[in-house]
């Protein structure tokens, strides 16, 4: 087994080579290319560096060589190829350095380039065995990591395996004498085992030579890793646990205003105060009701929570009356602005119990103790599924109920913001209360609280912030120079201002930070204290007509501006499903696309971003009001938040997307940094509600000036381009962030009737970017679909499946229908089948982007794993058609049989057989199935009619209800039902039933259905089959084997005899067909062939 210090020596011996071996392909490449005699010299030096790499790998072994493991063996064969192979290079590549003429170097130099092929071969062969030497490094340090793991969970096992064999044992006992009381003993069991558990995890961490971290420290390992060990899996737990944005509302929140709120603390209440005592409340160990703080909007219920939460006389209060028992604080701040986790009962328990567990990480086997066995399976995260609320629900439950050594105290704000039944949480949090669990809650006085808390010892907030509403004015506004100068001046006037703007107030704290704005503002213009008194008096006293009041006097210069913002703002939210916009990613969204195209792909200079924030700040503060704000995001104890990128662990990929990377970050100071990643906000919660009312927001947005939505939409599309272009995401964010982007390209697409193309094609070329760096994510292209098989045009056709018609048809008039052609699965069939969250359209929008593409010569009849995109059509609408989806099947398929789609060819699919175990093939007609689903469906109205005119067109169009195809045997059908239809048949059984092979001189089959045509001696009409005739012959002309003529006639000859054989059983099954049938000779071959009468060594051809 390799120890640490010669594993990380072989990593970057390994790491070395795979950068030099990446240079040495390149050189070969340009050799191959341009002949250059410094390629040549370049892959000498990295073909000498990989050489002396490989000995050292190899060196590194030597001394272990007798006891090898498997893989640290293949690690030794591995150096040694690459040591003979660079060998090989090195003699292909050098110079006779012993010849002195310099004709004798120039004929050396013309024979290495003349084994450029062999030089490309060495280069592709060395990495291979690259890539194989990474893998196997890769599993040596895993094992030897396993090992040393293996070795200390060993101690943890022996005392697992005792607990349980002792509880189980009390568990018997107990059934067998239940008048004997065995709860006190298994509760302080699982207490003793909670001890030991604890303990060990010490004694563990000291053993790991001071390197060992918390388990909320471990975050930063990948989170791909199995969680094949107890820590392992309770790291998974914690990661299902956070939800990205967890801590982001309480993080935003301001701190209290220096020596405010410090009567929270206070024990010197009398009797006969109007509130009851928290300090008191903490302390008890009797109480099992919650403590409620309540409070008008805007009075600082969130702010004083979170005073109380982080100030370290919480703990002390707690710890004084809980006995031996500690006491651990968990929060959770709802917030109805942000995500659904943020304002959901599971984004609540969540909370909670990451809080709990990270702290207490030993108590996780118990709170999740009947997933936690489950867990072994999961190779890794991505295996786990997520948790469901069920599941959360069970393991709060159970986290509250456990007897272990320490208690809990609860902090839950905004319970009024809970996006949610306010009566069902209120009873929740109710029964969450206990001897072992207290809670302190905070919400406005809405009706579900007051029925619920009445009995509970509560505080009204508004009540209370006299003292602290006069300390805010006292520094803010008394303490202003201009200010001293007045009370000098005028001392009798001076302070019936303060008095009067602190009885106007009436406790609303936020109501006072923005009237002493405005009278600052007056200061700055030398008013005079008669001056100011009229400035407060105008102001309104409640918050609503405050805003209509601010909102009032706007500048008109700015108004248009304004608008613009307040709707970029909420419009991002609802298209970034309540994340915040970034301050950076406004200033780009506010003008032109220009900028946008030209920011370079990668991290963005941290002066030129610094500067764009500092300047979007004063455009929010001049033309808002102070409505919208930037927020700074400081992250709580134990986050770096002095790093330029987090590994954040609310990243379902461990990367934070909250915080840009910065180019030269060192440039700026922390606070700098700070403000690039701030998010623009609300000034407060009641700002939203104000301006989201329909006659305020009307008017906000009537100006003839103001920039239709359109506009809006667009604006948020270049901020999420930006977005994307500098920030380092994971790939399932990306997937996020495109999707967006796209639906505000569609969005914009159809309100104003012009393509975004510059957009998308820079979406293209950034995703392509991530795609590559994040090493193709396990498919060809960004866009691709794993079950389409597109082997180009893959962002033509995805804006297909996404809705894009404009950017659709400008690249098809642009660059020609050839791009209808993708390989793989057709456009059209993509369309009917494929449904892929995130990048597809609605199915209602399906026939429009149909139309389209049926109008650049799409055919419905294109044959794709042995079915045509019709039959496909016709198999999915007799499975999927439903009353909600009806008019657009109706729509789809009438549109399929206007532009030529086989009336008469069947779909093909599975019925059970004589026993459960067998299953025949069946086939059904076009006009069968829609016959079908009208009976299915009679009841609902909107099929009566619809389906009615879809049989008129059918029928129409020469439909039949019965086929003689329909009657086939099961050896005469070529496939029991597409390979992408539903089945309930094993893949392997499908295997047994393969398609005929199509590897025929690699003819496709469109030359194969020409070449029939033409063979069959009689067609429709005399031009048709000229046509056809020159169209073979083009084909086989492009088609000819390159390098000599007997190579090509071979090719030719083998075409001929497949078009014989095609005539001869043509003629002979046409002979049989129309003596049967008595039509003599007046149905032309090509007929029968085309309606399918055929056997299936031919119909397969078509």
């Amino acid at each position: 087994m390799l120890d640490p210090l010669t594993a990380l020596g072989l990593a970057g011996n390994v790491i070395q080579i795979a950068d030099v071996t990446w240079k040495l392909v390149s050189g070969a490449r340009e050799l191959h290319t341009s002949g250059s005699l410094s390629a040549l010299t370049a892959i000498k030096t990295d073909a000498e560096t990989v050489y002396d790499q490989a000995v050292a790998i190899r060196t590194l072994l030597q001394p272990t060589i007798g006891c090898l493991t498997k893989d640290e063996a293949a690690l030794h064969s591995l150096s040694s190829h690459i040591e003979s192979t660079s060998e090989d290079l090195l003699v292909c590549v050098t110079l006779n350095e012993q010849q002195t003429s310099i004709w004798s170097n120039i004929k050396g130099a013309a024979k290495a380039i003349k084994n450029k092929r062999k030089i490309a071969e060495l280069a592709g062969r060395l990495e291979r065995l690259q890539n194989q030497l990474g893998l196997r490094i890769l599993v040596a340090l895993r094992a030897s990591l396993s090992e040393q793991s293996n070795e200390l969970q060993d101690q943890y096992g022996l005392i697992h395996d005792d607990v349980k064999h002792i509880i189980q044992v009390l568990e018997d006992t107990r059934r067998k004498a239940a008048d004997v009381n065995i709860d006190g003993l298994v509760g302080g069991l699982v207490r003793q085992k909670f001890a030991a558990a604890t303990a060990l995890n010490a004694r563990t961490q000291e053993s790991s030579d001071d390197n060992s971290q918390p388990l909320q420290g471990q975050e930063l390992l990948p989170q791909t890793g199995p969680p094949k060990t107890d820590s392992g899996k309770k790291l998974a737990l914690l990661r299902l646990l956070r939800y990205r944005h967890m801590q982001d509302r309480r993080d935003e929140i301001e701190n209290a205003h220096r020596k405010t709120f410090e009567w929270i603390f206070q024990d010197d209440a009398a009797e006969s105060t109007p509130w009851a005592s928290l300090l008191r409340w903490l302390r008890s160990d009797n109480t099992t009701l919650p403590y409620w703080i309540n409070g008008k909007a805007g009075s600082g219920k969130s702010t004083l929570m979170k005073f109380v939460v982080e100030d370290p006389r919480t703990r002390m209060a707690l710890s004084s009356g809980s006995g031996s028992d500690e006491f651990t604080i968990a929060s959770c701040f709802f917030w109805n602005l942000g995500t659904m986790m943020q304002k959901s009962h599971q984004g609540l328990l969540q909370s909670l119990l990451y809080t709990v567990l990270d702290k207490h990480p030993s108590a996780i086997p118990l709170v999740f103790a009947d997933i936690w066995d489950s867990l072994w399976d999961k190779e890794t995260d991505e295996d786990m599924p997520h948790l469901t609320l069920v599941e959360v629900k069970r393991a709060f439950s159970t986290l509250v109920s456990l007897d272990l050594p320490f208690r809990m105290c609860f902090f839950v704000d905004g319970i009024d913001e809970y996006d949610g039944d306010h009566v069902d949480i209120c009873s929740f949090l109710m029964s969450t209360c206990s001897a072992r669990v207290k809670l302190v809650l905070s919400s406005r006085p809405i009706n579900a609280c007051i029925e619920a808390f009445r009995h509970c010892p509560s505080l009204r907030l508004e009540d209370l912030t006299y003292p602290d509403i006069k300390q805010f004015v006292d520094d803010r506004l008394a303490r202003h120079e201009k200010m001293q100068l007045l009370l000098k001046t005028q001392p009798l006037k001076a302070p019936i201002l303060v008095e009067e703007l602190i009885a106007k107030a009436s406790g609303v704290f936020l109501w006072v930070r923005l009237v002493v704005k405005s009278l600052l503002d007056g200061l700055r213009n030398d008013d005079q204290v008669s001056d100011l008194l009229v400035r407060l008096r105008l102001i309104p006293p409640d918050l609503e007509n405050l805003y209509r009041h601010m909102l009032g006097k706007m500048s008109p210069l700015y108004r248009e501006q304004a608008a613009q913002l307040f709707q970029i703002i909420q419009y991002a939210r609802e298209l970034w499903v309540n994340r915040p916009l970034k301050t950076l990613l406004l200033s780009y969204a506010e003008f032109d696309s220009e900028p946008c195209l030209q920011v370079p792909l990668g991290p963005l200079d941290a002066t030129e971003a610094l500067q764009r924030c500092r300047t979007m700040e004063n455009r929010l503060r001049s033309r808002c009001c102070g409505l919208l704000e930037t927020r700074y995001v400081v992250k709580g104890c134990g986050e770096n938040s002095n790093q330029t990128s987090l590994n954040d662990e609310s990243s379902t990929s461990g990367i934070d997307d909250t915080r840009f990377v910065l180019a030269n970050a060192s440039s700026i100071t922390e606070d700098d940094r700070d403000a690039v990643n701030s998010n623009v906000q609300y000034l407060h919660r009641t700002v939203a509600e104000f301006l989201h009312r329909k006659e305020v927001w009307a008017s906000l947005v009537a100006s003839e000036d103001v920039l239709p939505s359109t506009s809006i939409t667009a604006a948020i599309g270049r901020a999420t381009l930006v977005k994307l272009k500098i920030s380092l995401i994971s790939e399932q964010d990306c997937m996020i962030w495109a999707s967006n982007l796209l639906n505000c390209c569609k969005t914009t697409e159809a309100e104003t009737n012009e393509a975004q193309v510059q957009i998308l094609d820079e979406l293209d070329r950034v995703m392509c970017y991530h795609w590559h760096r994040g090493g193709g994510w396990g498919r060809n292209h960004w866009a691709a679909l794993v079950d389409c098989d597109i082997r180009y045009h893959h962002m033509f056709a995805l804006a297909v499946r996404f809705g894009l018609g404009r950017y659709v048809e400008e690249k098809l008039n642009d660059l020609g229908p050839d791009l209808i052609h993708c390989g793989g699965m057709p456009l059209l069939r993509q369309l009917i089948k494929v449904r892929q969250p995130q990048l597809c359209m609605e199915f209602d929008e399906v026939p429009c982007m149909a139309s389209l593409l049926l109008r650049y010569g799409v055919d419905p009849n294109e044959m794709y794993d042995g079915f045509s995109t019709w039959q496909c059509a016709m198999f999915t609408y007799r499975n999927e058609a439903q009353s909600w989806n009806m008019n657009a099947w109706i729509s789809l398929l009438s549109l399929l049989v206007m532009n030529g789609a086989d009336v008469n060819a069947p779909f093909y699919f599975k019925v059970p057989g004589n026993s459960s175990a067998v299953q025949k093939s069946s086939s059904m007609s076009p006009l069968r199935a829609v016959r079908e689903v009208h009976r299915r469906l009679l009841d609902q109205d909107v099929t009566s009619t619809a389906t009615s005119e879809l049989e008129d067109l059918l029928l129409e169009y020469g439909a039949q209800l019965n086929l003689d195809r329909d009657r086939a045997g099961t050896d005469e059908i070529p496939f029991l039902c597409p390979p992408d239809a539903e089945s309930d048949e094993d893949e392997e059984q499908e295997e047994n039933n393969p398609m005929p092979a199509r590897d025929h001189s690699s003819m496709t089959a469109p030359v194969w259905k020409l070449a029939a045509a033409i063979f069959a001696d009689e067609t429709t009409d005399q031009s048709e089959y000229e046509i056809a005739q020159a169209k073979v012959k083009e084909i086989l002309s492009k088609r000819k084997h390159r390098p000599t003529s007997r190579e090509g006639q071979g090719g030719n000859r083998f075409l001929q005899d497949a078009l014989s054989h095609v005539q001869t059983v043509v003629d002979e099954r046409v002979k049989d067909l129309r003596y049967h049938m008595g039509q003599g000779d007046q149905i032309p071959k090509w007929h029968y062939m085309a309606q399918g009468y055929l056997p299936k060594s031919v119909r397969w051809l078509h």
